[in-house]
């Protein structure tokens, strides 16, 4: 898998995070995550951090930030980032290759906080998810929180761009059993799981870890492939955008594009 997220790493930002939709849906991933860290700063592990536009956020917010990914292309972008923004190269964020599946062999442990954004954990399957719940409980002080944004099992937006498009197959994609092929770019695709916010919590909360909130990432906004289409009606995306900080209720999660789910380690 690391081969296919090398291979959208020096397009990911002009593709997404610096595009009108991603930009929006990042600022409610921020605002939900600042409220929830409200206490001093300390120890974070970011997983799938990919070009680290989150990892730079964190370290500016005062947290010392060890942030993963998969993709050694991905966090050559990161550091790009980070030597653009001025921050010293033995200053956080500090940024490691290391897959999902293998967060139980990371030798540090005892963090604040785990984030994982975008649907990074939707590239593991049920089993693969729990062991990732495990490790990452393992990994957290008693206390610690866990963030993850994942992609839901239902998207009400896309289920309707389906339909007015005649695509029907579409608006089930999301349901089938087993994995999707969810394309990056006209070339590649990734297997992905998608999970409702009560598959998430049952299968990620495991022993150790409480759910204490999720909050829908994407109700009012469109997904992310419909950004041709508002970058060139900014006034209808600022609606929707406005819409998503007054009018997204957290019971509206499960039709969501993206719901945040947030933990800590008993």
């Amino acid at each position: 898998m690391a081969r296919e997220f090398d291979a959208i790493a020096p397009v990911y930002d002009q593709t997404f995070t610096h595009t009108a939709t991603g930009k929006c849906l990042r600022e409610r991933v921020w605002h939900f995550t600042a409220k929830i860290l409200s206490q001093q700063p300390g120890k974070a592990l970011e997983l799938n951090a990919g070009t680290g536009e989150d990892a730079l956020w964190l370290t500016q917010q005062g947290w010392q930030v060890l942030a993963t990914d998969i993709s050694p292309d991905m966090l050559l972008m990161a550091q790009h980032k980070k030597a653009a923004a001025g921050i010293p190269q033995d200053n956080s964020p500090f940024f490691q290759t290391l897959a999902l599946e293998e967060l139980d062999k990371l030798k540090d442990s005892g963090f604040d906080l785990i984030f994982s954004n975008f649907g990074g954990l939707n590239c593991l399957n049920l089993e693969a998810l729990r062991q990732a719940g495990a490790a990452i409980a393992q990994k957290l002080k008693p206390g610690g929180h866990c963030i993850a944004v994942v992609m839901s099992r239902f998207c009400l937006w896309e289920s309707l761009y389906f339909l007015v498009k005649g695509k029907f197959f579409g608006i089930f994609r999301r349901l089938i059993k087993g994995p999707a092929h969810a394309p990056l770019n006209a070339q590649t695709s990734v297997s992905t799981w998608y999970y409702s916010p009560r598959t998430a919590s049952q299968i990620l909360r495991g022993e150790q870890l409480v759910q204490n909130n999720c909050q829908p990432i994407g109700f009012w906004l469109p997904p992310p492939y419909l950004e041709s289409f508002f970058a060139e009606r900014p006034k209808t995306l600022f609606i929707l955008h406005w819409l998503e900080k007054h009018l997204a209720p957290a019971w509206v999660s499960p039709a969501a594009d993206h719901f945040l789910i947030h933990f800590t380690k008993k």
